[in-house]
């Protein structure tokens, strides 16, 4: 890998990461009611379900990122349609270089909503974190298709397919 490919890369996933931030906290509308659904079947707490995620991630930023880590995948456990949650746990996979797992949460986010488009942007800058260009400019293809709705999504769609094609 040369110098610029890495680069790119770098590159990429920072601005991914960024994405993540922002749109991670995100439910698109056809999922609301799967998750409302959830909340009130699964949730022992007597807390939602995003709060239940806020506070996990609060630990993770703080005193006990392993206990905030296991909380979220707990919560991905008990409510395996929840976007947020796969979208959360994706983000921190990436960011962690755990690429594979990233992959494996994102398609599952996909796989509930396939209109989402933050996961096919995290699911580019995955496929990008393990090297599959192809895969990366297809998912991304896919983002830049889509996003008449978003210009925000749609620029940094059009400049992670640039980053790619030099």
């Amino acid at each position: 890998m040369t110098n610029k490919s890495l680069q790119i890369i770098v590159v990429v996933i920072a601005t991914a990461l960024g994405a993540a931030l922002f749109f991670g906290r995100t439910i698109p509308e056809s999922t609301k009611a799967l998750a409302v659904e959830s909340e009130t079947s699964d949730n022992t707490e007597g807390q939602d379900i995003d709060a239940q995620i806020d506070e996990a991630i609060a630990l993770t930023q703080k005193e006990a990122p392993m206990k905030g880590i296991l909380k979220l995948r707990e919560i991905a456990d008990q409510n395996p349609d929840n976007i947020r949650v796969y979208m959360e746990l994706g983000a921190m996979s990436l960011q962690t270089g755990q690429n594979e797992k990233a992959l494996k949460r994102f398609s599952h986010v996909i796989e509930i909503d396939s209109s989402f488009l933050e996961a096919h942007f995290m699911m580019a800058a995955s496929h990008l974190a393990v090297e599959d260009t192809a895969k990366a400019l297809e998912s991304m293809n896919y983002v830049t298709n889509n996003a008449e709705d978003n210009s925000e999504l749609m620029t940094q769609g059009n400049n992670f397919i640039q980053q790619l094609l030099k």
